[in-house]
């Protein structure tokens, strides 16, 4: 059984681990920036777009609904980024097969060699950051992460992407 934050036994909070907690998110955040900034400082690709090219490249299409559900923004927002990326070159607009009144985006070729270059890119410095760590603790610090992702959710659910 899943348990929610709501669900939770609240129990006193130790000013020690809060003061600790914020000097390591401090820490931790700011060297995930510069990795990332290391890895790709292509402007074209934003973390929002990343996740856009991640997704249509791995469902081959998607619709501007569902990538404005998928973020968590308005539909005008997603559709003013996907314009963007079709101006950049990224992503193109199609009809959809099943519905001619839907429009799909999939990825130009021109993404498809981005977001190839940009995972292996993402694949070499994960593996990089936890090669030295023994199989027990790399599942720990998976394991620190999907807690992480678990305790930032939003209460609806959904990702924060401010």
């Amino acid at each position: 059984m899943k348990t929610t934050r709501s669900a939770t036994k609240r129990t006193e909070v130790d000013t020690q681990v809060i003061e600790h907690l914020s000097n390591l998110s401090y820490a931790v955040m700011d060297r995930f920036l510069a990795m990332q900034r290391a890895i790709s400082p292509d402007p074209r690709l934003s973390y929002p777009r990343y996740r856009v090219l991640s997704w249509v490249d791995a469902t081959r299409e998607v619709s501007i609904s569902e990538i404005s559900a998928s973020l968590g923004i308005a539909r005008s927002t997603a559709s003013e980024m996907v314009g963007r990326m079709v101006r950049d070159g990224l992503v193109k607009k199609k009809t959809d097969s099943d519905d001619a009144r839907s429009v799909v985006i999939t990825l130009t070729p021109v993404g498809q060699r981005l977001i190839k270059r940009r995972k292996k890119e993402l694949w070499d410095a994960h593996s990089s950051l936890v090669k030295d760590l023994s199989r027990d603790d790399q599942h720990a610090f998976v394991s620190a992460f999907e807690t992480l992702e678990r305790l930032t959710r939003t209460e609806d659910g959904e990702e924060s992407v401010d």
